[in-house]
């Protein structure tokens, strides 16, 4: 096959032939020495545009930029594959990576995108959090090898659940103070209303309200207290509040 590329610049063309690899073996192209040599010279640039034009249909990315990389003093990992796809390995999040031949680029996720650049053979992903301090504004990984990229994820993911679990742990704690306080007050007003009032019982809207005993009673997590028996005697009383935390007071 023959091709032929033609430099608009300087209306200059240049051909050059592709042979399939038996055809090599069987009849090697000749190569002449002067004028010959000189004008084969010329298909170099050639060459290396076809190179380059290739490159750009099949949209590879460089083996330098193609791996792990984890991010400095910290527990995330950024994959990046051959046809540009950048994967935040923590959370999932995946998107494209367009490149400048600056070493800048855009990776270009759902609904937003984010900005960044190589340099000294690092990445430096753009700090998307807000009020981060401005020596913070780009983030550092460097490259790392698969097995240790995914020991730290697994590490990260341990350190979340962890994380995770000490914050429902202290969330369900506070809940159930909030709670405690709510039917605390209600025994109490209760049995003052029955005193005052020479009754047995009672309801909700009797004690609670801007002209009652209790000005305003606030649920802390959606917990309903007008399902309470308020008759005296009646214990314990038990409550549940939306997100399952059970709370039981005796009286």
């Amino acid at each position: 096959m023959q091709l032929r590329f033609v430099n608009s610049s300087q209306g200059r063309s240049c051909d050059f032939r592709l042979w399939p690899d038996n055809a090599l073996k069987r009849n090697p192209p000749s190569l002449s020495l002067g004028r010959s040599a000189r004008k084969s010279m010329r298909t170099i640039p050639c060459l290396f545009s076809v190179m380059a034009i290739v490159v750009s249909i099949q949209g590879q990315v460089p083996e330098g930029y193609r791996g792990d990389w984890l991010l400095v003093n910290g527990l995330a990992v950024l994959h990046i594959d051959a046809d540009g796809t950048m994967m935040h390995r923590n959370s999932g999040e995946t998107g494209k990576i367009k490149f400048e031949k600056d070493g800048t680029f855009i990776w270009e996720l759902t609904g937003h995108s984010r900005g960044g650049r190589f340099s000294d053979g690092k990445l430096f992903l753009k700090n998307d959090q807000a009020g981060a301090p401005k020596w913070m504004s780009y983030l550092e990984f460097r490259r790392g090898e698969e097995q240790v990229a995914s020991e730290l994820i697994q590490f990260a993911v341990r350190e979340q659940a962890q994380a995770a679990e000490k914050i429902a742990s202290s969330r369900r704690k506070y809940i159930e103070n909030i709670i405690l306080n709510n039917l605390r007050q209600l025994d109490v007003a209760a049995v003052q209303f029955c005193l005052e009032n020479r009754v047995k019982t009672l309801k909700l809207d009797q004690v609670v309200g801007p002209d009652k005993l209790i000005k305003k009673l606030t649920p802390v997590d959606g917990e309903d207290y007008s399902k309470l028996d308020f008759t005296e005697g009646v214990r314990p009383w038990k409550v549940v509040s939306a997100s399952g935390v059970t709370v039981t007071f005796d009286r």
